[in-house]
């Protein structure tokens, strides 16, 4: 996980900085968020690009909250692409992931296409394991 304090939204030059890393929080600078919205992309997204200015939005209309992205490879970026991605694999990463982001009250995690199948069953595993919150 990194967190990036910044006075306004915006990308790291090279998008591709953090790939090694699951989670990239966004927190606006000199404020103390309660909550994070975390976005999980669709299966042939990326991290950086692929929500437009979502997540610029939030982070400047919801003082209580800070951005976070999830990253994992998808098409063409995984080893072959007719390899499919393994799903309950891929929500274990998300899921320790999410164990490690203790920062915040509430996480809101909104998912597109696959992403939010990813969120699901990383919530299953949470919730599986006992650690899913209320």
């Amino acid at each position: 996980m990194v967190k990036l304090q910044q006075k306004a939204y915006s990308e790291p030059t090279d998008i591709h900085k953090y790939d090694n890393e699951p989670i990239v929080i966004h927190a606006r600078s000199g404020r103390v968020a309660k909550n994070l919205v975390l976005f999980v992309h669709g299966l042939r997204g990326n991290r950086y690009g692929y929500w437009g200015k979502t997540p610029r939005f939030v982070l400047e209309d919801l003082p209580s909250a800070d951005v976070a992205l999830y990253f994992y490879r998808t098409a063409w970026k995984r080893f072959g692409l007719t390899k499919s991605i393994d799903i309950e694999a891929e929500a274990k990463v998300l899921a320790s992931a999410l164990r490690r982001v203790r920062l915040y009250r509430t996480i809101t995690i909104v998912g597109h296409s696959m992403g939010g199948l990813l969120a699901k069953a990383a919530i299953v595993d949470l919730l599986n394991r006992g650690e899913g919150g209320t």
